[in-house]
């Protein structure tokens, strides 16, 4: 896994408060087809999910949680929030993958930056920086194999992290 230009890192460095959640639900089931996927149309159903198609949630406003962001694309999460993600790290870091920047475990050694949970939940965090400023933060996830979810925070910045070149 390539990691990120410094530059990249320069653009989500800083503190930011949480702003708003949301979530966008699709099953695959839902879908607009004539008959019952295969199993291989589920399975790129599901790829296709996790590779961000399909829309984004809707944000209600939200308080309760903080991030920091490091000049070296580390992360720590702080607060509690009634959202309803599947899970915050708590600490971790950004990485580049397919020209997404994803979220990780400090100590994800995988080649893929997907988590795949006990009961075979696939997830896949995504963060982007909005034209308006914000730090959006999006988990993909596949639940059961043809559940679809898409549990999102947006964060504005409250203090800007300068990277040390020293």
């Amino acid at each position: 896994m390539a990691d990120l230009e410094r530059t990249d890192y320069e653009l989500f460095a800083g503190v930011w408060s949480l702003a708003g959640s949301g979530t966008l639900y699709v099953g695959i089931g839902d879908l607009d087809v004539e008959s019952e996927p295969s199993d291989q149309e589920f399975a790129e159903r599901a790829e296709q999910w996790l590779s961000g198609a399909d829309g984004q949630p809707y944000f209600e406003p939200a308080t309760g949680l903080t991030v920091q962001v490091e000049a070296d694309g580390t992360f720590t999460d702080f607060g509690e929030a009634e959202v309803e993600l599947m899970s915050v790290p708590g600490r971790g870091r950004l990485v580049s993958f397919e020209g997404r920047t994803v979220a990780v475990n400090l100590d994800e050694r995988a080649p893929l930056p997907y988590r795949i949970d006990a009961d075979g939940t696939q997830m896949v965090e995504t963060w982007a920086v909005d034209s308006d400023g914000d730090l959006v933060r999006v988990q993909h996830l596949v639940l059961d194999g043809i559940y679809l979810s898409r549990p999102g925070l947006v964060y504005r910045r409250v203090q800007v992290i300068r990277p040390d070149f020293g």
